[in-house]
Order: C-alpha cells, then sequence, then structure tokens
C-alpha cells in the first residue's frame, strides 16, 4: 500500500506544477526581432521566465538582445568562476534573477555595491536560466543610482 501511495504521488506531483504548455506564451519570430530592438525585463521574464514551459524554445530568438535593465544589488560571489554581480529584478522569481558576467576591471565597483542598491546595467543576455540558476548576462557596464522619487498626484 505504501508504495502505491508514493508511486500515486509521483505521478501527481507533476501536474500540480504552475507551468503548463497551455498558459505559456510562445515567442514568434517577428515578435522577437522587434522585441530585441529594445528588450524589457518584462518582456523577458514573460517568454524565458522559469513560469514559461516554453522558455527554451523562446530563448533562442532573444539570445545576444542588448539590454539596459535595472533592478537591486544581490551579492558578488567571490568563489564564481567568472567576476559575478547577482541582480534582484521585479517582477523577480526568487533571490536573484540575473547574473552579469562583468569585465575583471569592473571588480572592485562590484565591490563597493551594497544589499539592495539599486543598480542599472548593460550587455548581452547570454544564457537562459531556470528556477534554479539566474539568467546570465555579459555585462558592458553597470552602476549604482538613486531612484527618482515618485512625482506627486495632481488632483
Amino acid at each position: 500500500m505504501k508504495y502505491l501511495l508514493l508511486i500515486f504521488a509521483l505521478l501527481f506531483l507533476p501536474s500540480c506544477n504552475e507551468t503548463t504548455k497551455a498558459n505559456s506564451p510562445v515567442l514568434k519570430k517577428t515578435t522577437a526581432e522587434q522585441l530585441k530592438k529594445k528588450l524589457s525585463w518584462k518582456d523577458f521574464h514573460k517568454f524565458c521566465g522559469p513560469q514559461n514551459a516554453n522558455r527554451s524554445k523562446n530563448f533562442p530568438l532573444l539570445k545576444d538582445a542588448q539590454i539596459l535593465w535595472a533592478g537591486t544589488f544581490f551579492d558578488m560571489p567571490d568563489d564564481a568562476a567568472h567576476t559575478v554581480v547577482r541582480i534582484k529584478m521585479n517582477p523577480s522569481d526568487g533571490l536573484a534573477d540575473v547574473t552579469l558576467r562583468i569585465p575583471k576591471g569592473m571588480k572592485a565597483k562590484g565591490k563597493e555595491l551594497k544589499l539592495k542598491d539599486n543598480v542599472k546595467f548593460k550587455g548581452k543576455m547570454s544564457y537562459l536560466g531556470s528556477r534554479l540558476m539566474d539568467h546570465i548576462v555579459t555585462c558592458d557596464d553597470f552602476k549604482k543610482y538613486e531612484p527618482k522619487p515618485p512625482k506627486p498626484k495632481s488632483r
């Protein structure tokens, strides 16, 4: 009986996953060409985020897109094979969403960042992430910035 319950649980678990082909948009080549001109995080997340079951088919159409995004600093691990800065985006899927591979000469600039500092960065989309791994951006430049205060609402 225990084995029957275990088998049932293993069969049932995949159906509980929120990622389904039916509700995952597929990126068309013409749409991708338009998006690559000014790819936003929101659009990238929609088509290539871990919630999209078609992300591995969509990503090749957006790979190497030049991006200019903003997020918040999460960390800069010392033990990485590359010099990297990890960034949390909005919307977010976890602790960090994007790993910036930065030039070695920018390591000191990365070390100055503190948790939740606002960071603007530019580069190109290099590798698709997953629920367990960040998306990889080959970063040309990044900088800390202070966000503009919200405009007062007019009546």
